[in-house]
């Protein structure tokens, strides 16, 4: 279940998603693409909580928004191929495999610079612990699940490329290139 403290440190990764409102409505959402997609994990900040659904074949990062207590789908959606291969025990140069990442946001009325939410997801080798983003405006820190999926969103601002980087057990930081 989701604690305070944990929604205070800016994210929330769970192994087992958690129930929330934006899940089902996530399932929702891309059930016509795939009705054996299912919800694997949740990433929820204020305002806004961002779900992973995996089938045998494909992965959906579905933002869900809250609109003054209504958790709303986006109208637009996109996915990536899932594929899947064994695990290596070292992260080396290509430290995230099938990595997708995604930016979410609503266009600005002022013409300042858009601001929404960066997405990153891939599988992570066997010694990598935590998935590491870095924005102009914030850094993530994420541990990665048992199943090697490495999962995590920051907030950023439309035109750039957040940093990412996989910190494995030793301590080491591997940068994944796109």
């Amino acid at each position: 279940m989701l604690e305070q403290s944990d929604l205070a440190r800016g994210i929330v990764i769970v192994s087992t998603v958690v129930e929330h409102p934006a899940v089902e409505i996530a399932r929702q959402r891309v059930a016509d693409f795939d009705p054996d997609l299912s919800p694997v994990a949740i990433a929820v900040r204020p305002g806004v909580a961002a779900v992973v659904l995996d089938s045998a074949d494909k992965r959906f990062t579905v933002f869900v928004e809250d609109h003054d207590g209504e958790w709303v789908a986006p109208t637009m959606l996109t996915g990536t191929p899932r594929r899947i291969r064994e695990r290596a025990s070292v992260t080396g140069t290509q430290p995230l495999y099938c990595v997708s990442n995604k930016w979410f946001g609503r266009p600005s009325s002022d013409g300042e610079p858009e601001v929404g939410w960066f997405s990153v997801t891939g599988l992570a080798e066997l010694d990598a612990a935590e998935v590491v983003i870095t924005s102009v405006l914030e850094t993530s820190t994420t541990l990665i699940g048992e199943s090697g999926l490495a999962f995590g969103i920051v907030r950023a601002n439309r035109d750039e490329k957040p940093v990412v980087e996989i910190r494995t057990r030793d301590g080491r930081l591997v940068p994944v290139r796109p």
